[in-house]
């Protein structure tokens, strides 16, 4: 008796979400709501149900962010210096935070090459937001991004070019386990910058990535990318980036990155971080 209850419970819900999501016209949501009703109401006991609550906000890590990476590209020792003012990435601690969510506005990061004894601009991040949301039988939630900004990437001769960058996708992630979400998205990447052919890069693209804790306080992340810009000058660019970060607490985390890229040839990048988070 109990589990028809439930069942009723969750069909009248189901019904009213796939209305709103406008998988039924009007007279077919009154049609089967008003049936799965009907049902209901022959049976007089109640359920009570307390799903369990979300952590409070107040848990979570402080917004702002202060890194000091320090790392080698392609056997050049750097130590790079990043401020985030806000907000939170898929790294981070989830504590107080809607698990798979990325919001980064504003994250600006200068690095310093000691074997070149050379300083540059690092990158500007605009925005970078991300929702990884697994599907289940019932909901099937898209995945979606968007990042723009500023980002130095490598081409061809350890050219590292500063290149205005915008870059959107969209997929379906699926949760092996509920520590383990695996991810694709179809994706549209556009570089911008004087030394590329018409000044502008177009491709399309498709990437793939996991997301793992198996740990309380640790996060795993596995990334790769792979356009073919078709306009302007052809030519392809893949990117695997491999994140394991540990969050200590609320104010401190240390981050392990290892990088590589494609054009031409490989490049690769190894850095250790140490993270601590404010107001």
């Amino acid at each position: 008796m109990i589990f028809f209850l439930q069942v009723l419970d969750c069909a009248s819900e189901y019904i009213q979400y796939c209305y709103a999501d406008k998988q039924y016209s009007q007279k077919e949501y009154q049609t089967i709501f008003i049936n799965v009703l009907k049902l209901r109401s022959t049976l007089t006991n109640t359920i009570t149900y307390s799903p369990p609550a979300p952590p409070p906000p107040e848990d979570g890590h402080y917004s702002s962010r202060i890194n000091i990476q320090m790392g080698s590209f392609e056997n050049d020792s750097f130590t790079e210096l990043s401020y985030r003012p806000s907000y939170h990435d898929l790294c981070d601690d989830t504590s107080g935070f809607v698990s798979g969510s990325q919001i980064i506005f504003g994250e600006i990061a200068a690095r310093y090459y000691w074997d070149t004894q050379k300083i540059q601009f690092q990158r500007f991040d605009i925005i970078d937001i991300e929702s990884i949301a697994p599907i289940n039988p019932l909901i099937k939630p898209l995945s979606w991004k968007i990042i723009t900004g500023f980002e130095r990437l490598p081409f061809e001769n350890n050219n590292e070019l500063l290149v205005y960058q915008l870059n959107t996708g969209g997929g379906y992630a699926f949760s092996l386990t509920h520590w383990f979400q695996l991810y694709g998205m179809v994706e549209f990447s556009g570089l911008l910058h004087n030394d590329f052919e018409n000044n502008i890069e177009v491709a399309p693209g498709a990437s793939i990535g996991l997301l793992l804790q198996p740990f309380n306080k640790m996060r795993l992340r596995f990334h790769v990318n792979d356009c073919y810009y078709i306009f302007g000058e052809s030519f392809n660019y893949i990117t695997i980036k491999t994140i394991a970060q540990y969050n200590i607490n609320q104010r401190f985390s240390f981050r392990f990155d290892v990088n590589y890229w494609h054009h031409e040839q490989w490049y690769h990048q190894i850095s250790g971080s140490f993270i601590y988070y404010f107001w």
